[in-house]
């Protein structure tokens, strides 16, 4: 969001920018001979009515006109980025909320080591589903042993709050030190 704040004021300082000179050349182009001479504008015109006259116009209109259309373009860019990353981030939420025993484990486990990659078969299916959902990213492995880890938005989401893989559970009970070393026996069994 704070991108799209300071993208827009860079396009409409510049646009203002562009509006001031454009109305600067106008006053110094219409300004009535009474009140343009104590200023010096008619000697400005006089000297320089080449360069100021349609061609100026035309340059101040082309270059409003092209300011204007990309605060609108950028705008609209930043907004439709905007949107899709709200999209994203509800997406990831309700997959959370539809997670199997075995993916919150892994990710139990996770939270517990504080560490967002651990190395598991290719072929674990908790993985794989939590991979498929987007909440996991497979790296470069062997073809038995893969290294499995969450994503940047689903590790600090899940870090924050951790009631969303624990489900209101004491992360020291039984049965979680259980799942834990049920994983780390998986992986110690994993290594090469």
């Amino acid at each position: 969001m704070k991108e799209i704040v300071t993208n827009l004021l860079i396009s409409l300082k510049s646009l203002f920018i562009s509006s001031v000179l454009a109305t600067l050349g106008w006053v110094v182009l219409l300004t009535p001979e009474s009140i343009a001479e104590p200023f010096g504008f008619t000697l400005i015109r006089t000297n320089h009515i080449v360069l100021m006259g349609i061609p100026a116009r035309t340059i101040t209109g082309l270059v409003t006109a092209t300011f204007t259309i990309s605060t609108i373009v950028l705008l609209g860019i930043q907004l439709l980025q905007l949107r899709n990353r709200c999209q994203l981030k509800a997406e990831f939420l309700a997959s959370l909320n539809s997670l199997s025993t075995g993916e919150r484990s892994l990710l139990a486990y996770c939270l517990i080591k504080r560490q967002p990659t651990l190395s598991l078969p290719a072929t674990h299916t908790a993985a794989n589903a939590l991979n498929a959902k987007g909440i996991f990213s497979i790296g470069g492995g062997s073809v038995l042993s893969l290294p499995f880890t969450v994503n940047s938005l689903a590790w600090s989401h899940i870090r924050k709050n951790p009631d969303v893989i624990f489900s209101g559970e004491d992360p020291n009970s039984p049965v979680i030190k259980g799942m834990i070393e049920d994983i780390d026996q998986l992986i110690d069994g994993n290594r090469f």
